[in-house]
């Protein structure tokens, strides 16, 4: 039988079945062969979950995060359109935006919304719903919706320090056909478009145990921009009803309040 070190830590069984030590390493080509082809073993195991998982991160980062380009702009679609049938009056849009609105608050039997749900019923409102895709934080809800794009997770990461909008949009659209735009909510809105408003005054979104101030700011704007006959269109960014959202839930007299407002 073969003879083993004392202090030896290193066991390796040879072919004939027999215990081997440190010293017995050294004794023999065909050993070391034996130590060297385990050795070769462990690296091409070591190497393949390498492999696996440099696959699978990459997998997992294409299908998460894909490479997002801008809408292609057609540059004759609105040479193909018909022309607008011609209307009397100073025709304007209000874009009014509520954060964190959700589509039971209306249709509940017992809706706060009073207001917005006479105007369904008498004709003088379309209500629809949406589904929102994630990740559903203002930058890429914002973006789907004046864009028409699908948003992607990565825009999670920008949604704490929003870029320049870059891609094709109703907004960008708007100021380049000569249209005037204001702007009165969430300041994410002017990130998106530094230089595309007339008048704005953005409140800031991260500040959630304010539901009162954050849209005050908002609503004193309304009454005078209304007065005023430069803009065609004015856009309204209530975030009170999300903080409101987030400080108790919806069951709350706080919640109750914000929604009788927003009405």
């Amino acid at each position: 039988s073969s003879l083993v070190s004392p202090a030896s830590s290193l066991k390796v069984l040879p072919a004939d079945g027999t215990l081997m030590g440190q010293a017995d390493l050294k004794c023999g080509p065909g050993r070391r062969l034996l130590v060297s082809r385990a050795r070769g073993k462990d690296i091409a195991v070591y190497a393949l979950a390498l492999c696996t998982a440099a696959l699978g991160t990459a997998l997992f980062v294409t299908a998460f995060f894909p490479p997002k380009g801008g809408v292609e702009v057609w540059e004759g679609a609105d040479d193909a359109l018909p022309p607008a049938p011609a209307r009397g009056g100073n025709e304007r849009i209000i874009f009014m935006l509520v954060d964190a609105m959700r589509a039971d608050f209306i249709y509940q039997k017992d809706s706060r919304f009073r207001f917005v749900n006479k105007k369904i019923r008498d004709g003088g409102a379309l209500a629809f719903v949406t589904k929102a895709h994630p990740p559903t934080v203002t930058l890429p809800r914002l973006k789907a919706m004046i864009g028409g794009s699908i948003p992607g997770f990565l825009d999670v990461v920008s949604n704490l320090n929003s870029p320049e909008l870059e891609e094709d949009n109703v907004i960008t659209r708007a100021v380049a056909a000569g249209k005037k735009v204001t702007m009165f909510g969430d300041e994410t809105w002017l990130r998106l478009f530094p230089n595309s408003f007339l008048r704005s005054d953005g409140t800031t979104a991260f500040f959630v145990l304010d539901t009162e101030i954050v849209d005050a700011n908002v609503t004193r704007h309304v009454m005078p921009e209304l007065e005023e006959q430069d803009w065609d269109m004015m856009i309204l960014h209530y975030l009170g009803l999300d903080h409101a959202g987030h400080l108790g839930g919806v069951h709350t007299g706080l919640m109750a309040r914000k929604q009788r407002e927003m009405d």
